[in-house]
């Protein structure tokens, strides 16, 4: 949810600072639509805000990080599994000749 409001503050931080420079005059002023320009920046905004493409891709990447962080556990644990019994093998060789 912490992420949601953040983006949602940008979003209308970013929405008033263009509407408000639409009104003053900023690039829109001398061409006398500065309300429609104000218009199509916050709706951007508001289509950029409802965009989640980018979210469901950085599931997908912590989901294969954590898929990569397990293997790497279990092959660490059965390759001392397999070292111990490899070395048990040697041993009674070495016992034996």
């Amino acid at each position: 949810m912490d992420g949601n409001r953040a983006k949602w503050t940008l979003l209308a931080a970013i929405a008033s600072a263009a509407l408000l420079t639409a009104c003053v005059g900023g690039s829109a002023g001398e061409s006398g639509d500065a309300p429609e320009e104000a218009m199509k920046m916050i709706q951007r905004l508001r289509t950029f805000a409802r965009n989640d493409e980018g979210q469901d891709l950085i599931e997908y990447a912590l989901l294969v990080a954590l898929i990569a962080v397990i293997c790497v556990g279990a092959v660490t644990f059965a390759g001392k599994q397999v070292l111990a019994i490899f070395t048990s093998i040697g041993d009674s060789l070495a016992a034996a000749l």
